[in-house]
């Protein structure tokens, strides 16, 4: 058993290594995740329906595993976006565009299949992740790293934050992996 139950990155599987070669057979994941339907409430897109991650008695996290290796929406920190009753209503430092990002990753990945087959990141399901900042980073711009898209809060002047699903899909264009 390998496991790391500390922090963001969270797993615990049961390998099963060919004695004799030394090669990986199967690696089963011993986590359950339990997706369930939320609503968010955008600051884009108004009320909306998500799936996210509930990981005990009133607590759930922007994570959805029904799409891929899942679509993965963190704060700032690279913590989890959490919440008590799974009604996303938070607007206190911008907290509801932690909402639009995951709502607009959601929309990408099913537009992705539905119009050309493709699934998740490289076509092969692997995960969607963003990185949202609220008030903690007041910059006009949206980034992709090579593992997950960012996405600031704007300047509170003459752009708001940078998550709507033209910036969203953009970024995540940028990681695009053929081959």
């Amino acid at each position: 058993i390998i496991s790391n139950l500390e922090g963001r990155n969270q797993y615990r599987e049961s390998v099963y290594v060919n004695a004799n070669t030394g090669k990986v057979i199967e690696a089963i994941s011993e986590i359950a995740h339990t997706s369930v339907e939320g609503i968010a409430i955008t600051k884009y897109y108004g009320e909306q329906s998500i799936i996210t991650d509930s990981l005990e008695a009133n607590l759930y996290v922007l994570r959805d595993y029904t799409r891929g290796e899942g679509i993965i929406t963190l704060n700032g920190s690279l913590d989890d976006f959490t919440d008590e009753d799974n009604f996303w209503d938070n607007f206190g430092n911008k907290e509801e565009v932690g909402t639009d990002a995951h709502y607009c990753a959601s929309a990408y990945y099913d537009y992705m299949l539905d119009e050309f087959n493709w699934v998740g990141l490289d076509g092969d399901s692997s995960e969607l992740r963003s990185r949202v900042y609220g008030d903690e980073r007041n910059t006009v711009n949206a980034t992709w790293n090579g593992r997950y898209s960012t996405f600031f809060s704007g300047d509170c002047d003459e752009y708001g934050p940078l998550t709507t699903l033209d910036v969203v899909g953009h970024e995540f264009a940028h990681g695009f992996k053929i081959g």
